[in-house]
């Protein structure tokens, strides 16, 4: 009994023992195998796995960035358009310069750097999207606790290591596309400031200048309008809307430059910013040379001009240079010139009225630069009352006068001969002297400086001079012979006035009958020695044997 009760107590030991044995032997197994399994995700799994997540991250973040990148156009609500930058203050400013008071045209804005920019900040919210969408994504599936010990395990190092990449290589790539904008932006600015200035040289150096026929607005900056839409476009300048080229809203391309312009696509298509009036062809691309005349009714400032507006053709007639009128009124207002000095019918009085509009006429040499003259004639009415002239614009801005004396309208003259109409003369209303002050001190009370310019004085009715015998000596070559006539006549104050008040003054007689180029009493000498006062040879000498 006591045999039998010790032996299952050894055989309950030795149970116990084999079990104790075999339950360690199970948790070494299970350690080994833990530790074993833990070494391969130390040692193979994790590297791996971030050998191949980072790349995937990588790979992953341009695809993004670049698929964003490429499909930026058919977002429509992200695009910049015209309305954006024309109605909704896109840029935050109105334009620099001349255009100003229009605000920004309807065109697309250059893409460096402004939609440029804004897809660029698309792009990184793209990534952004991606990447937290994609962990959004895993957390919510690692809700309990397999799911969560499983990816701490397994999911955790890889996401990690494809974050890493996705964020290193979208950075990167963004970097790279920001510093691309900025190089760019850079050289298109440079590009900019470049052909502003060689645009802003060529029409200084040549004298480029638009004058409006109509109003007279002398303006560094002409409007255009689209071929395609009709929208005027008031700054064709390089700048934020584009640098050698502007689109249009409606994807018409127009030339920036002023040069390019006026020269070239929208030479038809010219307008004037400040009272819409279309402009002559090509307006912009020459030197244009206003010719204002004042003095009294009567004085003969119609005739003059017709007579030397004709004259040209004589002069041209047996060269290559050609003249034509800029537009439809100028072509009947030289008609009308024509039939008037051919048949020697007098002149129909200048009608009273705001403004004159120019007579304009392109001259185009054979080898040298076009250009235009705008012959502008007003009715004496405006230089025999105060502030008469005030309306006449474009005495503001032209480089050269011409005033035309009556010589019947002298007291001498005037008492020598109480019935003119008997005399078969049409006399002036009012004195020279009367016309020259009121026009001088309009320019003055306009803060305008008139010893910067030259002053042409014509003394007209030269033949009726010379037919009744009045005309005492004078000679149209000697100009000391033009002043003593006028000094003899009660002028002297004009004459020294005009002195005073100009930096060059020329004295010129007139004959405006129809009488030959050739003769130095003819219109066309006046017009020459006006032009040349701004740099222009109107008359290729020698011509016709004028002697000029």
């Amino acid at each position: 009994m006591i045999l039998a009760d010790g032996g299952e107590a050894v055989g309950g030991l030795l149970f116990f023992t084999v079990a104790f044995a075999l339950g360690v032997l199970v948790v070494w197994v299970v350690l080994a195998a833990t530790l074993y399994g833990l070494s391969y995700l130390v040692m193979v799994y994790y590297p791996a796995s971030v050998l191949l997540g980072l790349p995937a991250g990588i790979g992953c973040a341009a695809v993004v960035v670049a698929r964003d990148l490429l499909t930026a156009g058919h977002r429509a609500e992200r695009t910049v358009t015209p309305a954006d930058v024309a109605d909704h203050d896109y840029f935050g400013r109105p334009p620099r310069g001349e255009s100003r008071w229009f605000g920004w045209d309807r065109a697309w804005p250059r893409y460096l750097p402004f939609q440029a920019r804004r897809d660029l900040v698309d792009a990184a919210r793209a990534a952004t999207a991606f990447l937290g969408g994609r962990s959004r994504q895993v957390w919510s599936e690692c809700a309990d606790p397999a799911p969560l010990l499983l990816y701490t395990l397994f999911g955790a190092l890889p996401h990690l290591a494809f974050a890493v990449g996705f964020v290193v290589s979208a950075t990167f790539l963004l970097a790279v596309c920001t510093v691309a904008v900025l190089i760019g932006w850079l050289l298109q600015c440079t590009a900019i400031v470049a052909l502003r200035a060689v645009d802003a040289v060529i029409r200084r150096v040549f004298r480029l200048s638009t004058r409006c026929v109509k109003c007279y607005e002398v303006t560094p900056l002409p409007s255009y309008r689209c071929g395609g839409c009709s929208i005027v476009h008031r700054d064709l300048r390089p700048g934020r809307l584009g640098v050698l080229w502007h689109r249009c809203e409606c994807a018409a391309v127009l030339p920036t430059m002023i040069t390019r312009a006026s020269g070239w696509a929208l030479r038809k298509n010219i307008v004037c910013p400040r009272c819409g009036h279309g402009l002559p062809e090509g307006t912009g691309s020459r030197q244009t040379i206003q010719v204002p005349t004042f003095g009294a009714v009567g004085a003969g400032k119609t005739r003059l001009l017709f007579a030397a507006a004709v004259g040209l053709y004589e002069v041209y007639a047996a060269g290559n240079t050609t003249i034509e009128p800029l537009d439809d009124h100028s072509g009947e207002e030289l008609e009308r010139a024509r039939d008037l000095i051919t048949a020697g019918r007098r002149t129909v009085k200048t009608a009273h009225g705001p403004t004159p509009e120019a007579l304009g006429i392109l001259v185009t040499p054979e080898r040298k630069r076009p250009f235009e003259l705008h012959l502008l004639d007003a009715a004496g009415e405006h230089f025999s009352m105060k502030e008469g002239a005030e309306s006449l614009h474009y005495l503001h801005s032209a480089e050269t006068l011409l005033l035309v004396i009556d010589p019947f309208a002298t007291d001498e003259l005037r008492a020598a001969i109480p019935d003119p109409a008997t005399a078969g003369l049409v006399v002036g209303a009012a004195a020279p002297e009367d016309s020259y002050s009121i026009t001088i001190e309009q320019l003055r009370s306009a803060g305008l400086h008139t010893n910067k310019r030259a002053l042409g004085i014509v003394v007209s009715k030269v033949d009726d001079l010379r037919r009744l015998g009045f005309d005492g000596g004078l000679d149209p070559r000697d100009q000391d012979t033009i002043v003593g006539w006028l000094v003899d006549h009660g002028l002297d104050n004009l004459v020294a006035r005009a002195r005073q008040d100009f930096r060059s003054v020329h004295y010129f007689l007139a004959d405006s009958m129809g009488l030959s180029v050739a003769d130095p009493c003819h219109p066309v000498h006046t017009l020459h020695w006006l032009t040349r006062q701004v740099g222009v040879d109107l008359v290729p000498a020698p011509a016709a044997g004028m002697r000029l």
